[in-house]
């Protein structure tokens, strides 16, 4: 299988790709150039380009994928350039997505069930120290919206929190 993985040099990639590759697939990853001190596995094809539009476009341009991983979509944007780029030549699309796409919808409580996307949404929040998770719930929302509307065959992980050895954003020490 022919598996597109965008970012994925970060966080959570580096533990992805090495198993795909164990796997047999063949592995693409498209990220902007860091490697944050952890080299690609061998084999693995590097292409390099910002989520823009000259770069990305020429970059995917005539390629096929059996699946694609996007560890980088934050915006409804990002996931419509990807389906105007490959234009139906990707199978299966697994985006990783956020729990707090249900933090910004409006009357929600906890526990959170699938079933509870649809509806309502919060609005722009008037304090400034609740604006960036607000504005990253509603990306992501819009990128999963644009995934629907481009008809891709989606697969939304909405993983809460994830935190442990390489998290860029050392959130296991805020609860230390």
């Amino acid at each position: 299988m022919d598996v597109l993985v965008i970012g994925g040099t970060r966080f959570m990639g580096p533990l992805l790709l090495p198993r795909l590759v164990l796997r047999g697939h063949r592995v693409t990853v498209l990220r902007r150039g860091h490697d944050y001190g952890r080299p690609l596995p061998p084999g693995v094809e590097d292409l390099r380009a910002a989520r823009g539009p000259d770069a990305f476009d020429a970059a995917l341009a005539g390629r096929r994928f059996d699946a694609v991983v996007d560890f980088a979509a934050y915006e409804g944007s990002d996931v419509e350039r990807l389906a105007r780029v490959l234009g139906g030549r990707s199978g299966q699309y697994l985006m990783i997505s956020t729990g707090q796409v249900y933090l910004v919808r409006d009357g929600l409580e906890p526990p959170f069930r699938e079933d509870d996307y649809e509806g309502p949404t919060m609005p722009r929040p008037t304090h400034e120290a609740d604006l960036a998770q607000w504005q990253y719930g509603m990306g992501k929302r819009a990128a999963e919206d644009a995934a629907r509307a481009h008809r891709l065959p989606l697969t939304a992980l909405r993983v809460p929190i994830v935190h442990g050895l390489g998290d860029p954003e050392q959130r296991l020490l805020v609860y230390l």
